[in-house]
């Protein structure tokens, strides 16, 4: 009998029946047309049969009308098996923060992670204390040298510089002196720079082009003055000069046009002292020197400084000459 048929014989007697056998389940019908509303009491609940096996389940009815609504609940009949899980609902509204758990034990530490990239320079910061010094460089390249600057006005004019120049002399070798028959020098010796020459002496003039060997000049290079005049003669061999004392001169001669011609300067005979008379033996020494003399000498004047002997008529000396000139120079 199917379910409609128990629901409608309810309705007509209201009486419930015994529970029958339960019966094996049989196939689901199709769904039968709503019949309509019975009319009476409801009766009283049947006690419930034992559950049928489940059956397939039948496609939904359309929805019958309300029943009414004073009618008695039945019991609950027993769960059915869990039906298909739904779908996933929405997700519900945020739970309010929950209370802070206790802090975990520190983890280990995690690999170094990708080296960022290079952030925006920051603003530069505050000018630190000046470092000290470092060492001195290189000397750098000469660079090219400068334009010729403006010429500077003149300087004040300087005090004129006065220097003197000592012109050493030696013979060298000895010399050989002599005198006429009337005790006036004959032979004479021109002195330079260790070297000497025989001249022959004619008044008071002494022309070297008569005597080409004998060319011991030098000439001088500025203006200035004679200032003195220094003589030596060392006998290297005796000699008998008779009883007239003799005397040997260191004599100065200049030539200022400039050219052979030389003439004494009287101021600047020298008589070596002390004089000699009869026998003179080796190495007797006669010397002198005259100072403040005071005699110009013109830029390009040409010297010449001759020793003689004056005294006895025809004697012969031998012996060694040195001596010095003394000559002052202004540049102003």
């Amino acid at each position: 009998m199917g379910k409609n048929d128990c629901c409608e014989k309810k309705c007509h007697d209201g009486r419930p029946g015994p529970s029958g056998p339960r019966g094996p389940p049989g196939a689901t019908g199709s769904t039968g047309p709503q019949g309509d509303t019975g009319v009476g009491d409801p009766g009283d609940t049947g006690a419930t049969g034992p559950g049928g096996g489940r059956g397939d389940t039948g496609s939904t009815g359309p929805q019958g009308p309300p029943g009414p609504p004073d009618g008695a609940t039945g019991a609950t009949g027993p769960n059915g098996p869990p039906g298909d899980t739904g779908s996933t609902g929405p997700t519900g509204p945020a739970g309010g923060q929950g209370d802070t758990g206790v802090t975990g034990p520190t983890g280990p530490d995690g690999g170094q992670g990708d080296t960022g990239s290079t952030g925006p320079q920051g603003p530069p910061g505050i000018q630190g204390a000046t470092g000290p010094g470092g060492p001195s460089g290189a000397t750098g390249p000469l660079g090219p040298s400068g334009a010729t600057g403006p010429l500077g006005p003149s300087g004040a004019t300087g005090p004129s510089l006065v220097f003197g120049s000592e012109i050493p002399l030696s013979s060298g070798n000895p010399v050989t002196l002599t005198t006429d028959a009337e005790g006036l020098p004959a032979i004479v010796e021109a002195i330079g720079f260790g070297n000497h020459g025989p001249i022959l002496l004619a008044g008071p003039t002494i022309d070297l082009s008569l005597s080409p060997d004998s060319a011991i000049a030098f000439s001088k290079s500025r203006n200035g003055v004679l200032d003195s005049v220094t003589g030596y003669f060392s006998f290297t061999s005796a000699a008998v000069v008779g009883s007239t004392p003799a005397t040997i001169h260191m004599r100065v001669f200049a030539s200022s046009t400039p050219d052979d011609v030389f003439t004494e300067i009287g101021a600047a005979d020298v008589s070596l002292a002390p004089t000699v008379s009869g026998v003179v033996v080796i190495g007797t020494i006669v010397n002198a020197t005259v100072n403040n003399l005071a005699t110009v000498i013109l830029a390009e004047t040409r010297i010449l400084v001759v020793v003689s002997v004056s005294g006895g008529a025809n004697i012969t000396i031998n012996g060694s000459v040195s001596g010095s000139l003394l000559l002052i120079t202004v540049v102003p």
